[in-house]
């Protein structure tokens, strides 16, 4: 049974190394991308099952991954979780309108997250 893989995307890289650290601290493998653009073919080519996204990147707001993400049949599959400093109603909303499978706050990943 292969051990699933995280993707991290943060355009913050404090952020991303934070959540880096905590999973692989959790012996959960990882790895990370600064924007969403190009995680689609890493995500099908590395066969990744998980992905937390920021929502609020330049270039590419992870909303848009997650529908890029259900639209493809060869992505649709992939657990999504949503994070972002937006107060948990909001990311709610957005998560459920994109149909994302979890939400995180920045503020309380390092609760939040390894429980993921």
């Amino acid at each position: 049974m292969e051990t699933a893989q995280v993707l991290i995307i943060d355009d913050s890289e404090l952020a991303c190394e934070l959540m880096v650290g905590l999973l692989e601290d959790a012996g959960i493998a990882c790895r990370s991308l600064p924007s969403a653009i190009g995680a689609t073919q890493l995500i099908t080519q590395a066969k990744l099952s998980v992905v937390v996204t920021d929502v609020n990147m330049p270039n590419m707001p992870g909303y848009n991954l997650v529908t890029m993400l259900r639209s493809n049949p060869r992505t649709g599959h992939v657990k999504v979780a949503l994070i972002s400093e937006l107060d948990r109603e909001t990311l709610l909303d957005i998560a459920r309108r994109v149909e994302a499978d979890g939400v995180l706050e920045k503020s309380r990943m390092d609760h939040d997250l390894v429980p993921l």
